[in-house]
Protein backbone atom coordinates (compact mmCIF):
# COMPACT_ATOMS: atom_id res chain seq x y z
CA UNK A 1 0.00 0.00 0.00
CA UNK A 2 1.58 3.26 -0.74
CA UNK A 3 2.00 5.80 2.17
CA UNK A 4 -0.27 8.36 2.49
CA UNK A 5 -2.80 7.10 0.57
CA UNK A 6 -6.22 5.03 2.02
CA UNK A 7 -7.77 1.84 0.63
CA UNK A 8 -11.33 2.46 0.20
CA UNK A 9 -13.48 -0.87 -0.69
CA UNK A 10 -16.34 -0.47 -2.79
CA UNK A 11 -18.72 -2.36 -5.06
CA UNK A 12 -17.98 -2.61 -8.57
CA UNK A 13 -21.63 -1.91 -9.79
CA UNK A 14 -21.17 1.14 -7.49
CA UNK A 15 -17.86 2.16 -9.96
CA UNK A 16 -19.49 1.47 -12.86
CA UNK A 17 -22.68 3.39 -12.09
CA UNK A 18 -20.68 6.33 -11.18
CA UNK A 19 -18.75 6.47 -14.35
CA UNK A 20 -22.05 6.38 -16.05
CA UNK A 21 -23.66 8.98 -14.33
CA UNK A 22 -20.53 11.19 -15.02
CA UNK A 23 -21.13 11.19 -18.85
CA UNK A 24 -24.60 10.93 -18.83
CA UNK A 25 -24.60 14.59 -16.51
CA UNK A 26 -21.15 15.96 -19.01
CA UNK A 27 -23.92 14.96 -21.90
CA UNK A 28 -26.26 17.03 -20.57
CA UNK A 29 -24.26 20.23 -19.33
CA UNK A 30 -22.76 20.30 -22.75
CA UNK A 31 -26.36 20.23 -24.15
CA UNK A 32 -27.39 23.15 -21.78
CA UNK A 33 -23.97 24.99 -22.23
CA UNK A 34 -25.35 25.16 -26.14
CA UNK A 35 -28.84 26.25 -25.42
CA UNK A 36 -30.21 23.35 -26.47
CA UNK A 37 -33.76 22.08 -24.45
CA UNK A 38 -32.69 18.41 -23.62
CA UNK A 39 -33.17 16.43 -20.28
CA UNK A 40 -32.60 12.88 -19.88
CA UNK A 41 -36.04 11.94 -20.99
CA UNK A 42 -35.25 12.90 -24.41
CA UNK A 43 -32.44 10.21 -24.64
CA UNK A 44 -32.19 6.82 -25.39
CA UNK A 45 -28.59 5.76 -24.46
CA UNK A 46 -26.91 3.52 -26.15
CA UNK A 47 -23.83 1.58 -24.28
CA UNK A 48 -21.30 -0.66 -25.99
CA UNK A 49 -19.98 -3.73 -24.77
CA UNK A 50 -17.44 -6.13 -25.87
CA UNK A 51 -18.87 -8.79 -28.01
CA UNK A 52 -17.09 -11.88 -25.94
CA UNK A 53 -19.49 -10.41 -23.03
CA UNK A 54 -21.52 -13.24 -21.27
CA UNK A 55 -25.16 -12.55 -20.72
CA UNK A 56 -24.41 -11.75 -16.85
CA UNK A 57 -21.63 -9.28 -17.77
CA UNK A 58 -24.37 -7.41 -20.07
CA UNK A 59 -26.71 -8.05 -17.14
CA UNK A 60 -24.20 -5.73 -14.49
CA UNK A 61 -24.10 -2.88 -17.29
CA UNK A 62 -27.67 -3.00 -17.69
CA UNK A 63 -28.12 -2.87 -13.65
CA UNK A 64 -25.26 -0.06 -13.19
CA UNK A 65 -27.08 2.15 -15.83
CA UNK A 66 -30.35 1.72 -14.07
CA UNK A 67 -28.59 2.58 -10.84
CA UNK A 68 -27.53 5.79 -12.74
CA UNK A 69 -30.51 6.82 -13.53
CA UNK A 70 -31.54 5.86 -16.50
CA UNK A 71 -34.83 3.40 -17.35
CA UNK A 72 -34.65 0.58 -18.85
CA UNK A 73 -36.95 1.94 -21.98
CA UNK A 74 -34.68 4.15 -22.23
CA UNK A 75 -31.46 1.86 -22.60
CA UNK A 76 -30.00 -0.56 -25.19
CA UNK A 77 -26.55 -2.58 -25.43
CA UNK A 78 -25.19 -3.01 -28.18
CA UNK A 79 -22.07 -4.97 -28.95
CA UNK A 80 -18.74 -2.95 -30.29
CA UNK A 81 -18.01 -4.58 -32.94
CA UNK A 82 -21.75 -4.68 -34.87
CA UNK A 83 -21.47 -1.03 -33.96
CA UNK A 84 -17.85 -0.81 -35.58
CA UNK A 85 -19.47 -2.48 -38.41
CA UNK A 86 -22.55 -0.19 -38.45
CA UNK A 87 -20.26 2.91 -38.57
CA UNK A 88 -18.20 1.34 -41.54
CA UNK A 89 -21.26 0.82 -43.47
CA UNK A 90 -22.47 4.69 -43.45
CA UNK A 91 -18.31 5.53 -44.10
CA UNK A 92 -17.71 6.69 -47.78
CA UNK A 93 -14.94 4.59 -48.34
CA UNK A 94 -15.92 2.63 -52.15
CA UNK A 95 -14.57 4.82 -54.83
CA UNK A 96 -17.78 4.42 -57.40
CA UNK A 97 -17.47 5.05 -61.14
CA UNK A 98 -20.59 6.78 -62.94
CA UNK A 99 -21.61 5.71 -66.20
CA UNK A 100 -19.88 8.81 -67.47
CA UNK A 101 -16.84 7.87 -66.54
CA UNK A 102 -16.44 9.54 -63.39
CA UNK A 103 -15.32 8.21 -60.33
CA UNK A 104 -16.87 9.71 -56.87
CA UNK A 105 -16.65 7.91 -53.18
CA UNK A 106 -19.45 6.38 -51.93
CA UNK A 107 -20.31 3.89 -49.23
CA UNK A 108 -20.27 0.16 -49.66
CA UNK A 109 -22.44 -1.17 -52.40
CA UNK A 110 -25.01 -4.30 -52.00
CA UNK A 111 -23.08 -7.53 -51.61
CA UNK A 112 -19.58 -6.33 -49.65
CA UNK A 113 -18.76 -8.48 -47.29
CA UNK A 114 -15.60 -7.05 -44.89
CA UNK A 115 -14.17 -7.86 -41.58
CA UNK A 116 -14.53 -5.35 -38.59
CA UNK A 117 -10.95 -5.91 -35.97
CA UNK A 118 -11.95 -4.01 -33.03
CA UNK A 119 -8.45 -4.41 -30.89
CA UNK A 120 -9.25 -2.06 -27.70
CA UNK A 121 -6.94 -1.99 -24.21
CA UNK A 122 -8.82 -5.06 -22.49
CA UNK A 123 -10.10 -7.12 -25.66
CA UNK A 124 -10.28 -7.82 -29.43
CA UNK A 125 -14.02 -8.52 -31.17
CA UNK A 126 -13.88 -9.35 -34.55
CA UNK A 127 -17.15 -9.70 -36.49
CA UNK A 128 -18.31 -10.10 -40.42
CA UNK A 129 -20.97 -8.83 -42.27
CA UNK A 130 -21.77 -8.42 -45.98
CA UNK A 131 -23.97 -5.34 -46.57
CA UNK A 132 -27.80 -6.23 -47.95
CA UNK A 133 -30.57 -4.41 -49.45
CA UNK A 134 -32.05 -1.16 -47.78
CA UNK A 135 -28.62 -0.26 -46.04
CA UNK A 136 -29.32 -3.99 -43.70
CA UNK A 137 -26.28 -6.27 -42.56
CA UNK A 138 -26.47 -10.22 -42.91
CA UNK A 139 -23.98 -11.50 -39.93
CA UNK A 140 -21.55 -13.69 -41.86
CA UNK A 141 -19.53 -14.96 -38.80
CA UNK A 142 -21.34 -14.16 -35.13
CA UNK A 143 -18.87 -11.67 -33.15
CA UNK A 144 -15.53 -13.05 -31.17
CA UNK A 145 -12.39 -12.56 -29.58
CA UNK A 146 -11.00 -12.73 -26.38
CA UNK A 147 -8.84 -10.97 -24.10
CA UNK A 148 -6.05 -10.21 -26.12
CA UNK A 149 -6.27 -6.07 -25.46
CA UNK A 150 -3.36 -3.80 -25.68
CA UNK A 151 -3.24 -4.11 -21.83
CA UNK A 152 -1.86 -7.21 -22.37
CA UNK A 153 1.21 -6.02 -23.80
CA UNK A 154 1.78 -3.48 -20.61
CA UNK A 155 0.95 -7.00 -18.17
CA UNK A 156 4.04 -8.65 -19.87
CA UNK A 157 6.47 -5.43 -19.54
CA UNK A 158 5.65 -5.08 -16.29
CA UNK A 159 6.03 -9.10 -15.30
CA UNK A 160 9.00 -8.54 -17.46
CA UNK A 161 10.82 -5.89 -15.08
CA UNK A 162 9.83 -7.66 -12.11
CA UNK A 163 11.69 -10.53 -13.51
CA UNK A 164 14.62 -8.41 -14.36
CA UNK A 165 15.26 -6.63 -11.08
CA UNK A 166 13.47 -8.95 -8.73
CA UNK A 167 10.33 -8.87 -6.85
CA UNK A 168 11.66 -7.34 -4.05
CA UNK A 169 13.30 -4.85 -5.59
CA UNK A 170 9.97 -3.76 -8.00
CA UNK A 171 7.74 -3.87 -4.96
CA UNK A 172 9.88 -1.61 -2.96
CA UNK A 173 10.23 0.81 -5.86
CA UNK A 174 6.90 0.83 -6.60
CA UNK A 175 5.36 1.20 -3.21
CA UNK A 176 8.18 3.80 -2.06
CA UNK A 177 8.46 5.60 -5.55
CA UNK A 178 5.18 5.69 -7.49
CA UNK A 179 5.43 8.69 -9.32
CA UNK A 180 8.51 6.92 -11.20
CA UNK A 181 6.78 4.02 -11.59
CA UNK A 182 3.71 4.66 -13.28
CA UNK A 183 5.95 7.29 -15.35
CA UNK A 184 8.18 4.59 -16.32
CA UNK A 185 4.79 2.75 -17.22
CA UNK A 186 3.30 6.09 -19.14
CA UNK A 187 6.26 6.60 -21.40
CA UNK A 188 6.47 2.51 -21.91
CA UNK A 189 2.99 3.28 -23.15
CA UNK A 190 3.49 5.74 -25.44
CA UNK A 191 6.31 4.16 -26.84
CA UNK A 192 3.69 1.01 -27.86
CA UNK A 193 0.92 3.36 -29.14
CA UNK A 194 3.60 5.28 -31.52
CA UNK A 195 5.63 1.73 -32.68
CA UNK A 196 4.93 1.05 -36.57
CA UNK A 197 6.70 -2.17 -36.57
CA UNK A 198 10.03 -0.90 -38.47
CA UNK A 199 12.78 -1.16 -36.35
CA UNK A 200 14.88 2.43 -36.26
CA UNK A 201 18.44 1.60 -37.18
CA UNK A 202 20.97 3.83 -35.96
CA UNK A 203 23.73 5.52 -37.61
Amino acid sequence: MVPGIQKIKMKAIDVFSAIIKYFMTLLLEKAQKSYIDLTDKDILWVITVPGIWDLKAKQFTRESAIQAGTSSDQLILALEPEAASLYCRKMPIFVEEKQDGDKTISQLPIGSKYIVLDQGGGTIDITVHEVMPEGNLKEIHQACGGVWGSNSINKEFNQFLYQLFGDDVMSTFRTKNPDDYFEIMNEFELKKISYTGEREMSE
